[in-house]
């Protein structure tokens, strides 16, 4: 069987074989899925998730949208520099909100 796939059961449950969240805006990556994977072998569910912020609800990542916060949005570019846990983020994530939610 297809990873990831469900069956639903005489009872009325679903059972998931495998599973995988993927979230990717780039139409190569789910062109390449689209490849590999059997013809109905993987389901598609549209999610919406928020995270609290600040009082605020943001949409997650909430990395994608740091400028609702009044924080500069930041793209990773390159590779990470040194080999800290708080360079990474700052690659990852940038300084605002790097500042924001891992450090203390």
């Amino acid at each position: 069987m297809p990873l990831p796939s469900q069956v639903n059961t005489p009872v009325g449950l679903t059972a998931v074989h495998g599973g995988q969240v993927f979230f990717s805006r780039e139409p190569r990556f789910w062109q390449a899925l689209d490849e590999v994977m059997a013809p109905g072998g993987w389901i598609l569910h549209e999610r919406s998730v928020s995270a609290l912020v600040r009082h605020q609800w943001l949409p997650y990542p909430v990395q994608h949208h740091a400028e609702l916060l009044g924080l500069v949005a930041h793209r990773p570019t390159g590779s990470a520099a040194g080999g800290t846990f708080l360079n990474w983020c700052e690659w990852q994530f940038g300084s605002a909100l790097t500042a924001e939610f891992f450090v203390p």
